[in-house]
């Protein structure tokens, strides 16, 4: 029998704001001693990471791009060494030079009305986990009609269960996990509870384990409106912002849902819509394939003078 402690999605509070800095600008020291900043000019366009920087080039990573977004050009970059800004020279894509440091959480929503995609759902989030880069983690959340675990948590409907994976270093468990689940009989949809979990085993990772470097993208992907949740859509809303991450949502075949679309947004996100399961394929292959992207990126810094400031 599970122990109430275990019933309750538990919130942390109070991250620092250095976290929420890390993921919009990343701090190198040169050999010299001197850090160089390399910041993306609108956040908005993904989350920025430095592998690797010298004062003449850097390889950088960006994750949570939005598909479809145009390829990272000169002006979207601001270099900084001290006090001087450099002039960015050039930006080339490269393959994957460096680990990857994405953490890529999926919520799938397996309730009734899911019947006819879920098993297709599934084998297009393979693809998404077989194509990631080396050094990615991912976790898997999904409902369930009986509580068959100790991490199963509870909802507002005493027959659905939030099911859980936790983080893993390998696809294998991800993938056993979401295939294990069919889709459950009920019209009850806990999707904030679900989100919320997912979220929470961030802030687990990253206060317990001390895994703060990494980026975190949720992917969702439903077909409903939530009607069965503890969790209302704001207390969702600053949890994610409060851990500054990026949710992307997937709407399939019905009206776009206002709530998440609005949610969606508010993180720096993006929403879709999938007429079918033609499009819903494309839109997981697209994303899956923006999720991360590495670059290098070449620089100039002024020479420095007397008039400069040099002494």
């Amino acid at each position: 029998m599970m122990k109430d402690e275990q019933r309750r999605l538990v919130f942390r509070r109070g991250l620092t704001i250095a976290i929420f800095i890390l993921h919009h600008s990343t701090f190198i020291i040169s050999a010299s001693g001197q850090p160089i900043s390399i910041t993306l000019r609108d956040s908005s366009n993904g989350l920025l990471r430095t592998d690797s920087a010298n004062w003449s080039e850097a390889w950088i990573e960006i994750d949570g791009t939005v598909p479809g977004a145009r390829p990272l050009a000169l002006e979207d970059l601001i270099v900084r060494g001290h006090d001087r800004a450099a002039e960015v020279l050039s930006i080339d894509s490269i393959g994957a030079r460096y680990e990857t440091h994405l953490a890529l959480s999926f919520v799938l929503d397996n309730s009734g009305s899911m019947f006819h995609a879920y098993d297709s759902l599934t084998k297009y989030c393979d693809s998404i986990l077989l194509d990631a880069q080396p050094g990615a983690i991912a976790q898997a959340v999904t409902f369930d009609n009986v509580a068959r675990t100790e991490s199963h948590l509870y909802t507002r409907h005493s027959s659905v269960f939030i099911a859980q994976t936790g983080f893993q270093d390998s696809i294998a468990p991800i993938r056993a996990f979401w295939h294990f689940f069919d889709t459950i009989r009920t019209g009850y949809t806990p999707l904030y509870d679900a989100i919320a979990l997912a979220t929470t085993n961030i802030q687990d990772r990253r206060f317990t384990s001390g895994d703060t470097g990494r980026t975190d993208v949720l992917l969702v992907v439903t077909d409903g409106d939530d009607n069965a949740s503890r969790v209302s859509i704001e207390d969702l809303h600053d949890l994610l912002a409060e851990e500054h991450l990026r949710l992307f949502v997937i709407n399939y075949r019905t009206d776009p849902s206002t709530r998440l679309l609005w949610l969606a947004r508010h993180s720096n996100g993006a929403f879709f819509v999938a007429e079918n399961l033609a499009s819903l394929r494309t839109l997981l292959h697209k994303i899956g394939g923006s999720l991360t992207r590495q670059y290098h990126v070449r620089y100039r810094f002024p020479s420095l003078t007397p008039s400069s400031g040099a002494h």
